[in-house]
């Protein structure tokens, strides 16, 4: 591409996101001179069982056998689930995953990263898989000529490829402003920005958020550091620390200050590598709507991990969790999975999965949305699960390959509100995915994507016995699609539609199935070899939030951000 190109395309992007942000300040006066008053934000009504309304996702910590932290990310969850001061769910510890999914992707039937050759002075090319149900799941980090940027989630977290082996000295900047094109909640719905320096294997992570949410705006930030040794080496380690600030502003005043240390050793022996995990997590919350304006929960995990490399690999873990939640006595958590993959060709390889663990949580915030729950500080969560799984990575024709997974598991949870009993939820989840990547051969070996295309299925069936003679089993359908393509070295781009419904506990008196669905499209310019453009639109059409007007959300947001690193 010429620079003349790469120039007018440039004023371009400016032109346009000038005229949007114009646009959008003559709407807002508009607006305020004269509207028609809606129904208030509070007429929403509020199901503290239902798992369709929003919620925002506190942090979780996903321990393998490499050392996985996830990092804080907003997501959507229920309004009671919003108001929790949750013990994190740890899948399972010490896994010792091969490649770079975490448990929960690998269980969505996503085949880890190809194996790609690299030279020593370029980095890695890794293929990072966000989390089911976010609207970017896929996206490509690196360093490499041609590669799409990486989310936020992989700039925060580490996961963009970085080996202290080759990189020494290196840092950058991340930044992404989204704006509401249809909507009248002002000009700001999302801000996240991040900076990053690396030196001698240390690596130094700055982040942080504003997210306004259906009952809250929340504002976090973080610092997090990490040392890592070499990933060719015998013996490995990781150490991970870092704090992070989040601040709800809504009728529960949240406000948390999570402190978290992480090690992970392993050591290579025979063809055999055995690996250990440790982990610290306190959380110390306040909230001005308890009756008790502090509630800290503290959670120790220790665990262990094996890999087998060879035409059979076998991973393994174990591990415990000990949580101090406010009130309560020690409760212990124990963990267990096993992993096995088997080259059935060169071309066919299956696996096939086994996890089970015990998980407990303590909630406390917004239960003053429901009359009953007003005297009720402390939620008490028990849950029992298992999944297994199994599935085919193949090729299709060519250099498009394929993934199958199906499986099947049973959740046992049981609620016990500090003034009310609850029976319990039975919970049985079918889930499959396919997806399917073309790949293009370079002249030097290496494998860049040129063509992504991505689809997966996941239903779930929940029993609740509270609503037997209302709905006895609550469907949940999510689907998603997306294809990525490279115009060139200097452009590429990327469509994305996904599809979520459910069924709520009191459908019968809504009169409709609530649901959503996000079509979007992105595209990212290659200024240089170190500064990245790149822009976002996404469209959601949401009937989860029931108007008494009849109304329903069909926001338009539209995302413009950067990636500069030296």
């Amino acid at each position: 591409m010429t620079n003349a190109r790469k120039t007018t395309l440039l004023l371009t992007l400016l032109v346009i996101a000038a005229t949007t942000l114009r646009a959008q300040e003559g709407r807002r006066k508009e607006s305020t001179q004269g509207k028609t008053q809606g129904p208030p934000r509070h007429s929403v009504r509020i199901d503290e069982t239902a798992s369709h309304l929003p919620k925002i996702e506190l942090p979780e910590f996903i321990i393998t056998g490499a050392l996985r932290l996830n990092a804080p990310e907003v997501e959507k969850m229920s309004a009671l689930s919003s108001a929790m001061v949750p013990i994190p769910s740890v899948p399972f510890l010490g896994l010792g995953e091969k490649g770079n999914l975490s448990p929960d992707e690998r269980l969505m039937g996503v085949p880890p990263a190809p194996e790609v050759k690299r030279e020593p002075s370029r980095g890695r090319t890794s293929v990072l898989y966000g989390r089911f149900g976010s609207p970017s799941i896929l996206a490509i980090a690196g360093d490499r000529t041609g590669e799409l940027r990486s989310s936020v989630k992989g700039f925060i977290d580490g996961s963009d490829g970085f080996d202290p082996a080759t990189e020494y000295l290196r840092g950058g900047l991340h930044a992404d402003i989204t704006m509401p094109l249809r909507s009248s909640e002002g000009l700001l719905d999302r801000a996240l920005f991040g900076a990053e320096a690396s030196a001698q294997g240390w690596r130094y992570r700055l982040y942080g958020s504003t997210t306004p949410e259906l009952l809250r705006i929340q504002r976090s930030g973080g610092i997090r550091l990490s040392l890592r040794s070499a990933e060719a080496a015998p013996f490995r380690y990781t150490v991970t620390g870092g704090w992070k600030t989040t601040s709800q502003s809504d009728s529960s005043s949240l406000h948390e200050n999570v402190i978290d240390i992480a090690l992970h050793l392993s050591q290579a022996t025979a063809g055999i590598r055995l690996g250990g995990d440790f982990s610290y997590w306190v959380n110390p919350v306040v909230s001005r709507s308890l009756s008790s304006d502090r509630t800290t929960v503290s959670l120790l995990q220790v665990g262990g991990s094996a890999e087998m490399a060879g035409p059979m690999e076998i991973h393994g873990g174990a591990g415990v969790q000990i949580a101090q939640p406010n009130r309560e006595g020690t409760l212990v958590v124990p963990r267990f999975q096993v992993s096995l993959s088997y080259g059935l060709t060169p071309e066919v390889t299956g696996f096939f999965l086994v996890k089970s663990g015990y998980e407990t949580r303590t909630l406390a915030g917004l239960f003053e949305i429901n009359p009953y729950l007003m005297n009720s500080a402390d939620v008490h969560l028990r849950r029992v699960k298992y999944e297994v799984r199994s599935g085919l990575m193949f090729p299709v024709w060519g250099l498009i390959h394929g993934t199958v997974s199906i499986g099947t598991g049973e959740e046992d949870e049981f609620v016990e509100f500090a003034d009310l009993d609850s029976d319990g939820v039975w919970e049985l989840n079918y889930a499959g995915g396919v997806t399917v990547k073309k790949l293009q051969a370079e002249a030097a070996g290496n494998l860049t994507a040129l063509d992504e295309i991505a689809a997966s299925i996941h239903y779930t069936s929940v029993r609740d016995p509270a609503t037997t003679n209302v709905v006895p089993y609550v469907p949940a359908l999510q689907a998603l699609m997306k294809w990525t393509h490279l115009l060139d070295e200097e452009i590429s781009a990327e469509v994305h539609v996904e599809y979520r419904s459910s069924v709520p506990t009191d459908w019968l008196n809504r009169g409709f199935i609530a649901g959503w669905f996000v079509v979007g499209a992105s595209a990212e310019y290659k200024v240089s070899s170190q500064t990245r453009l790149h822009a976002r639109i996404e469209n959601l059409f949401d009937t989860r939030y029931y108007r008494w007007n009849g109304y329903r959300e069909r926001p338009l947001f539209l995302t413009l951000g950067f990636d500069w690193r030296w």
